[in-house]
């Protein structure tokens, strides 16, 4: 996160100051609302910086905040293109949880549609990954996480589903196809800058509780805030 040329220039190192959590993501920021008939919050987060950072990524506490939160939510699963497995296989048992290649059909091949490498795990350092990964990019909202209950099997996805889980209109499909009940869907907002979630209202307290949590344990606050005020934030604190 600080880089060289931050220390070389006598700069302290970017900080997360806080959090903000909103339950009425600005369309802008967000896309168009949800308008699930399915029973759905939605949410996004967003993390002010102390300064600017020469390194575009998810600072490491933001990582390691959102990871959390999922991981004691339920099983996350999220692509991975260090996954190397045969295509079309089921979930095999990896170190620290499942993984498994869905691979795309011969027209869809043709097409240089890729093939999806999926994780499953409840292991905070391995869904940092998801944040990092330089295939499946966060930064260009190339990546998802998909949370289901811990007591399931990993969720059974099909090519056509994870295609959709890239897309923040597909919300009802999403939530809808997914035999196993699905949690929370979580993706990059714009740049990679903000966190959007989609949760079932059912896990919704469960999910703001374990944030808060989080953020109490790596000492930074969360601010919850209304639409507007969320759309209003700067979200760098000092300008160089």
């Amino acid at each position: 996160m600080t880089g060289g040329h931050e220390a070389s220039t006598g700069h302290q190192a970017p900080q997360v100051v806080a959090l903000i959590l909103t339950h009425a993501p600005p369309p802008p920021l967000a896309g168009p609302p949800v308008g699930s008939r399915l029973p759905l919050d939605e949410a996004m987060v967003g993390w002010v910086m102390s300064r600017d950072s020469v390194d575009a990524a998810v600072p490491e506490d933001v990582q390691r905040i959102l990871a959390a939160t999922l991981c004691h939510t339920g099983l996350v699963t999220f692509l991975d293109s260090t996954v190397d497995l045969a295509p079309g296989a089921p979930w095999r048992t990896v170190t620290g949880g499942s993984a498994r290649l869905i691979a795309p059909t011969r027209l869809q091949a043709l097409l240089r549609r890729p093939a999806f490498p999926l994780r499953c795990t409840r292991d905070p350092e391995l869904v940092r990954k998801l944040f990092r990964d330089p295939t499946f990019s966060w930064l260009q909202g190339g990546q998802f996480a998909l949370v289901s209950h811990l007591e399931e099997a990993p969720l059974e996805l099909d090519y056509p589903l994870v295609d959709a889980a890239f897309n923040s209109n597909r919300v009802e499909e999403i939530f809808g196809a997914i035999k196993d009940p699905l949690l929370v869907w979580m993706r990059p907002g714009p740049d990679g800058d903000f966190a959007h979630f989609v949760v079932r209202r059912e896990a919704a307290p469960r999910v703001w509780e374990r944030l808060t949590k989080s953020c109490a344990e790596m000492s930074i606050p969360l601010k919850i805030l209304d639409g507007p005020a969320f759309g209003q934030v700067r979200w760098i604190t000092q300008e160089d």
